[in-house]
C-alpha cells in the first residue's frame, strides 16, 4: 500500500513540477481594462474587466489580487463610501468589503439587473447604472436597492454623473436628467437622441457628452440642446470615441479611443492633447488625490501624473496583457500585445512600455533583422531602427491592412495578412509596399519564415508557399502538405518546420520538417489534439506554444524526444528564447522557464507503463483506457481512479473485468482542463485532458 502511495506522490510531483518551472516575469499583474481606480489612505485599488480587483500598498510597485468571495472579476466600477468599498460587476451585481479588499459579499436585495455598468456615490446614495434596467439607488449601505426608472424605462444606463440631488445619465439613445435622485427623468437628447453616451461631465452651466461614435457634444442650456465640439487628433482626423471623463478644480479632463487624454480649462470649449498619454490605448477612468492623477487605460493599465498631466509614470507592466507575439533583438527581448509594445534587457525581471509613434497598439507580428525591429498592427506596419525606441508608420500601399506575420532581411520586408489580403512586398526598408501575387486569390497568409535567402509562406488553405528569388515567383509545395491550415513556421539548423491545423476546428496538429525546401516532409510527431499558435527554435530544440502551454521537441538522432510545459491552461500565442530562458507569452502576462527543463528529456508527455495505456491524449471528451497485449496477473484490475494535478480525487469505478481485445471508455468532458493521472492497482498513466 505505500508503494501505491508513494508512486502517485511521484507522478502528482512530476506533474506539478511541469507547470511550476515557469515564473511570472515582473512584478505586474493581468486583469484587463482597467475600468475603475479608488484610494483607501496609501492603498490603491483598480477594478479589471478579467482579473476583479487588484491592491498595491507600495504606489503601484506591486500588486495583490483581492477577490475573497467575488465569483465574476469583470468589475466595471469602484466606489468608496467611509471605509466600505463597493464593486460593480457585469453580471453578478454589486459586492462590498469592509476590510480593506480582503473579503467581500455581495449586496443584491432589490438589484432586479445584474449587469453593471457604473457605480456613483452622492452623500448616502449610491447609484448603480444597469444594462437596459436604468438607475438603481440604494440609501442604506447597498442593503437594499430600489429601481428608479420613471421616464426613461427599458434604457441602459452607461455613464452616472451627480451633482447634488440632480442626476445625469448616458444610455444608448442620448442623455437624461433626473433633479429629484432619480424619482422622475427628462430627456435632454435634442439632436443626440440616436446616440449612444459613454460620458458625461457637469461643470457649471456646461453639460459634456462624450458619444461612442459621433463625438463630443457641449450644452450650455442645461441640455435643452447640444452643440458638436469638434475636436482634431492632428493624426488621423477628428476624435469620434470619447470614452470617460474626470474633473479636478477648473480642469476636465477627457480620455478618448486610441488618442490618449485632452485637458480643457475653459468648461470643455476647447482642449490640449496630453501628448505624452497617446501611447495607453482608451482611458477608462480617472482618480484625483491631491495632485496626483490615476489614468486606468485598456492597453497598458494605471498610470500616475503628478504635474497636471504633463507628464506620466506607468504603475504595473501587466494590467491588460494578451501576448500577440515576440521576437529578440540583440539583448532585448520584444513582445507585442493589445496594448502597444514590452521590452526587456534583465530577462524579463523588468519591462517597460516602448511604443512612442505607434498610433494603433494591437501588435499582431513583430521581426528583427540586426537593430532593425518591424511591427505589424491592425493597420498596417511600424518600423524601429533603434531595437524598438520608437517607431514610424511605413504604411504607403498597405494601409488598413491587418498585418498577422513579418519576414525581414536587409532592407526586403514581408507582410503578409491572414484576413484574405494576401502578401505584401517593401524593398526599400518598408517606405512603400506592394501586393505579392502568390499564384491565389484570395489567400490567407498565416506565418512567415526566411532560410539563407529563401522565403517560405504558410497559408490559410494552400499550404506552403516558397520563393527563391525574393517573392518575383513562388512554387506551391504539395507533398504531403496540399489544401492544408498552416498554423505556424519555423527554421531549425536550416531545415524548414510546419505545424499543421487539422479538423473541423483545428484542434488535431501535425508537425513536419524539411531539409530540402519543402520537396519532402517527415513528421516530428505522430499529432496532438492540441492548436498551435506559435513557434521558435532554440539550438536544436523547437518550442511550440499550445492550448494549454508549451511543447518542446528535442533532436535525437533520427527521431525527436517531446516534452509538455503545462502553463495554467492558457494558450501560448507569441515564443522568444534569450539566453538561457524561453519567454511564453499568454492572456495572462510573460512567464519565463529555464532551457534546461526542456533539454532534460528523461520524461515524455506521457508517463507510460508496460500494462495499460490511455488514448486519445490530450483529450475532450472520451478517454479510451486498454490493456497492452495481456492481462499482468500481478496488477489489480478491479478498480479504476483518476487524480488531478494536485492529487484529488476526480473519478473512481470499479472495473468489471479488462480484456486486451477492449478499451474501457470514460467520459471527462466535465473535467477541468489540465493533467490527470489514471491509476489502475500501482499502475500510473497520465492524460491531458483540453
Amino acid at each position: 500500500m505505500k508503494r501505491i502511495v508513494l508512486l502517485v506522490l511521484i507522478f502528482v510531483l512530476n506533474f506539478i513540477n511541469s507547470n511550476a518551472q515557469w515564473e511570472l516575469c515582473g512584478s505586474g499583474f493581468n486583469g484587463g481594462d482597467v475600468k475603475s481606480v479608488v484610494l483607501i489612505g496609501t492603498n490603491i485599488f483598480v477594478g479589471t474587466s478579467r482579473g476583479g480587483v487588484f491592491s498595491s500598498t507600495d504606489n503601484g510597485a506591486f500588486w495583490l489580487p483581492k477577490n475573497n468571495g467575488i465569483v465574476n472579476n469583470d468589475i466595471r466600477s469602484l466606489i468608496l463610501i467611509g471605509t466600505n468599498l463597493f464593486a460593480a460587476t457585469y453580471g453578478d451585481g454589486v459586492y462590498m468589503s469592509s476590510d480593506n479588499g480582503e473579503s467581500w459579499v455581495q449586496k443584491n436585495n432589490g438589484l432586479d439587473i445584474l449587469y453593471l455598468h457604473t457605480l456613483v456615490v452622492s452623500g448616502n446614495n449610491i447609484y448603480a447604472g444597469a444594462y437596459y434596467g436604468g438607475v438603481f439607488l440604494s440609501t442604506d449601505n447597498g442593503d437594499t436597492w430600489t429601481q428608479k426608472v420613471n421616464g426613461f424605462s427599458g434604457k441602459s444606463v452607461f455613464t452616472i454623473a451627480v451633482s447634488g440631488d440632480s442626476l445625469f445619465v448616458g444610455t444608448q439613445a442620448g442623455v437624461y436628467f433626473s433633479s429629484n435622485k432619480g424619482d422622475t427623468w427628462k430627456s435632454k437628447s435634442l439632436g443626440i437622441n440616436s446616440y449612444k453616451i459613454n460620458a458625461i461631465a457637469v461643470k457649471g452651466n456646461k453639460w459634456l457628452a462624450g458619444t461612442d461614435a459621433n463625438g463630443l457634444f457641449i450644452s450650455t442650456d442645461f441640455g435643452e440642446s447640444w452643440e458638436p465640439n469638434i475636436i482634431d487628433s492632428t493624426a488621423d482626423g477628428n476624435i469620434t470615441q470619447i470614452v470617460s471623463f474626470g474633473i479636478s478644480g477648473n480642469n476636465i479632463f477627457m480620455g478618448t479611443y486610441l488618442y490618449g487624454t485632452y485637458l480643457s480649462t475653459v468648461g470643455g470649449i476647447t482642449w490640449s492633447p496630453l501628448k505624452s498619454t497617446s501611447r495607453f490605448g482608451n482611458i477608462y477612468s480617472f482618480y484625483f488625490d491631491g495632485s496626483n492623477i490615476y489614468a486606468g487605460a485598456n492597453g497598458n493599465g494605471l498610470y500616475l501624473s503628478t504635474d497636471n498631466g504633463d507628464s506620466w509614470s506607468q504603475k504595473n507592466s501587466f494590467i491588460n496583457f494578451t501576448a500577440l507575439s515576440s521576437i529578440v533583438c540583440g539583448n532585448k527581448i520584444i513582445f507585442g500585445d493589445f496594448g502597444g509594445i514590452l521590452t526587456s534587457t534583465d530577462n524579463g525581471n523588468t519591462w517597460s512600455n516602448l511604443s512612442p509613434g505607434l498610433t494603433h497598439n494591437n501588435i499582431r507580428s513583430l521581426a528583427s533583422y540586426e537593430n532593425k525591429v518591424v511591427a505589424g498592427s491592425e493597420t498596417g506596419v511600424y518600423l524601429s531602427i533603434d531595437s524598438g525606441n520608437t517607431w514610424t508608420k511605413k504604411n504607403v500601399g498597405i494601409e488598413n491592412v491587418e498585418v498577422s506575420s513579418l519576414a525581414i532581411h536587409g532592407n526586403i520586408i514581408f507582410a503578409g495578412s491572414n484576413t484574405g489580403r494576401g502578401l505584401f512586398l517593401s524593398k526599400d526598408n518598408g517606405n512603400t509596399w506592394t501586393p505579392d501575387s502568390v499564384g491565389y486569390s484570395p489567400v490567407g497568409i498565416t506565418s512567415l519564415v526566411m532560410i539563407g535567402n529563401n522565403i517560405f509562406a504558410g497559408t490559410s488553405n494552400h499550404g506552403v508557399l516558397f520563393s527563391a528569388d525574393t517573392g518575383k515567383t513562388w512554387i506551391h509545395k504539395y507533398n504531403d502538405l496540399a489544401d492544408t491550415n498552416i498554423a505556424s513556421l519555423t527554421s531549425v539548423n536550416n531545415n524548414l518546420v510546419v505545424a499543421t491545423n487539422y479538423g473541423s476546428f483545428g484542434n488535431w496538429t501535425v508537425i513536419f520538417i524539411s531539409s530540402d525546401n519543402g520537396d519532402n516532409w517527415s513528421k516530428i510527431d505522430s499529432g496532438i489534439q492540441l492548436h498551435i499558435f506559435s513557434m521558435v527554435t532554440k539550438d536544436n530544440i523547437i518550442f511550440a506554444g499550445t492550448s494549454l502551454g508549451v511543447m518542446s521537441y528535442v533532436q535525437n538522432g533520427n527521431s525527436w524526444l517531446h516534452k509538455f510545459a503545462l502553463l495554467n491552461s492558457k494558450s501560448v500565442y507569441a515564443l522568444s528564447t534569450c539566453r538561457d530562458f524561453v519567454f511564453a507569452g499568454n492572456s495572462e502576462a510573460i512567464f519565463r522557464a529555464k532551457l534546461s527543463f526542456f533539454t532534460d528529456v528523461e520524461e515524455p508527455l506521457t508517463i507510460k507503463n508496460d500494462d495499460f495505456n490511455v488514448f486519445p491524449n490530450p483529450v475532450s471528451d472520451f478517454l479510451n483506457l486498454q490493456i497492452n497485449h495481456r492481462v499482468n496477473p500481478m496488477v489489480d484490475y478491479s478498480e479504476i481512479k483518476i487524480y488531478s494535478i494536485e492529487g484529488i480525487e476526480v473519478y473512481t469505478e470499479p472495473s468489471e473485468g479488462f480484456k486486451p481485445s477492449e478499451a474501457c471508455k470514460i467520459d471527462v468532458s466535465n473535467f477541468e482542463h489540465g493533467v490527470y493521472y489514471v491509476k489502475v492497482g500501482d499502475r500510473v498513466c497520465s492524460f491531458v485532458k483540453i
